[in-house]
């Protein structure tokens, strides 16, 4: 009895510890419960606050987008403004005295060889940079807004006589851009060395864009950088094709036009063969041509009717005949004189194609001819 008791309160005091223990337990999870309501507020003014910013992003990059658009229309409504303006360059320092209107309009009638009627009027006219004080001889540039004519009249002028001279003055006319455009010009102009060196006839147009053709394809360009990528990847495509044709033939086309050229004799085979290796992997591609060979009653032909051939081995061989000779390049007619020698070398006329030749072409097995669709 005092055994059964003692159990008893043995149990009784391990509940009291549970009792405890679930008591703290029940206090850590109402703990825990307060810290995840704390972190669910966090969360949704997380949310918010993201979703405010996601709208102010938005609302920015629709800003940026309409202040590219109006500063485009800017440059271009500065562009157009201009189009009466001529810049002078390479005039000395001080040339112009202190009337600058009475100069010009006595020194360009005799540098383009115009005869102005009526005499030639500017609106405006000023010099470009301030005045040089050091008399180092640099030369000056000026800027005249003259009437429509007479500034169409100067441009025509510099375009077909380039420089202009008179006495000691050497002069050149150009057009009047705004900053943008005439930096966006510079950068297309850089490009003019490798566009001849690509082949690539290119023509630079008012205000600035650039008229590219190449192999009879036409393209504007209106941002350097644009052109400067299509230029990247015209000139990998080119690198490549060089490469490509730079790389050695393992076998020469039969010349059109000669029929079939007198076999080889057969020593002389092998010992064109006798140089390339014996790989074992060739083995088994090897034993299926000769049977294919030997199936066709003789030399392969790759005239036979394919329907005719109830052998899928003599259908398969024919099939890579016709798209491995397709990739190398060779008369795609076998004629009577081509039989096939060992690795798999076949004869065609003066010629011998070996399974190491098609190695080197990227040819390796048989089921690779018939799969690869590049082929």
């Amino acid at each position: 009895m005092d055994r059964i008791l003692q159990e008893i309160l043995a149990v009784s005091r391990k509940l009291e510890g549970m009792d405890n223990a679930m008591v703290a337990l029940t206090a850590e999870t109402r703990s825990m419960r307060l810290d995840i309501a704390g972190f669910q507020s966090q969360i949704s003014g997380l949310d918010q606050r993201v979703a405010t910013v996601e709208t102010q992003v938005a609302s920015w990059t629709e800003r940026d987008l309409e202040l590219l658009h109006l500063r485009s229309k800017l440059t271009d409504l500065e562009d157009r403004s201009r189009r009466n303006n001529v810049r002078l360059l390479g005039f000395p320092e001080g040339v112009e005295g202190a009337d600058i209107f009475s100069y010009l309009r006595d020194i360009l009638p005799k540098l383009t060889d115009i005869t102005f009627d009526p005499p030639l009027e500017f609106q405006r006219a000023h010099r470009l940079g301030p005045k040089r004080q050091d008399g180092n001889g640099c030369p000056s540039n000026y800027s005249l807004h003259a009437t429509t004519f007479a500034g169409l009249q100067l441009l025509q002028t510099a375009r077909t006589q380039g420089p202009l001279r008179s006495g000691n003055l050497e002069i050149r006319i150009s057009a009047d851009f705004s900053k943008e455009t005439a930096e966006r010009r510079k950068a297309f102009l850089s490009f003019r060395t490798q566009l001849r060196r690509l082949d690539v006839k290119f023509g630079l147009f008012e205000p600035a864009r650039m008229w590219i053709t190449k192999n009879g394809k036409s393209q504007i360009f209106y941002n350097p950088e644009d052109l400067r990528a299509f230029l990247e990847g015209l000139q990998d495509q080119t690198q490549s094709m060089e490469m490509t044709a730079q790389t050695p033939q393992d076998t020469q086309s039969i010349p059109s036009g000669t029929g079939h050229p007198a076999p080889t004799s057969e020593p002389e085979l092998s010992h064109t063969l006798s140089k390339v290796p014996d790989p074992p992997q060739w083995i088994a591609m090897e034993k299926l041509l000769l049977s294919a060979n030997e199936g066709l009653g003789g030399p392969y032909r790759d005239d036979l009717p394919s329907a005719n051939s109830v052998n899928p081995i003599l259908k398969a061989t024919q099939a890579a005949w016709r798209r491995a000779h397709s990739l190398l390049g060779v008369h795609p007619l076998l004629h009577d004189q081509a039989p096939l020698w060992r690795n798999g070398g076949l004869r065609i006329g003066g010629e011998v194609l070996n399974w190491p030749q098609w190695k080197r072409a990227g040819i390796h097995t048989l089921s690779q001819i018939l799969e690869n669709d590049t082929l």
